[in-house]
C-alpha cells in the first residue's frame, strides 16, 4: 500500500477538477452554439448547425425545414406583429394537431 501525501491528494483533486471544468465548460459552450443557430431565421445559419453534426436532431431538421419553406418560424408571427399567411395557418393548425 502507497501512503501518500495530503499534498498530493490536493494536486489530484485539483487537477480533476480543473479537468471536469474544461469539459462541463465545452459542452455548454457547444449547448449555447446550438441554441443560437437552431433559433435563427438564416437559412445559411440552418444549414451550418446541420453541418456542424446536429443533422440528426429531430429539432435541428424541423427548424431548418421550416426555415425553408417560409422564410421564418411561423409561431413566431403572433408575438411580432406579422400576419399569417394561409400556408402558413395550414401548417401552423397541423403542428397544434400533431399532424
Amino acid at each position: 500500500m502507497k501512503i501518500v501525501g495530503f499534498k498530493s491528494l490536493q494536486l489530484r483533486l485539483v487537477v480533476r477538477l480543473a479537468a471536469l471544468y474544461v469539459v462541463a465548460t465545452a459542452i455548454a459552450a457547444g449547448v449555447l452554439i446550438y441554441q443560437a443557430y437552431d433559433t435563427a431565421t438564416s437559412l445559411s445559419d440552418q444549414e451550418l448547425l446541420l453541418e456542424m453534426g446536429y443533422s440528426d436532431n429531430r429539432y435541428a431538421r424541423e427548424h431548418y425545414e421550416t426555415i425553408a419553406r417560409f422564410g421564418r418560424f411561423p409561431h413566431r408571427n403572433r408575438a411580432l406583429g406579422r400576419k399569417n399567411t394561409a400556408e402558413e395557418d395550414t401548417y401552423l393548425s397541423r403542428r397544434e394537431t400533431g399532424q
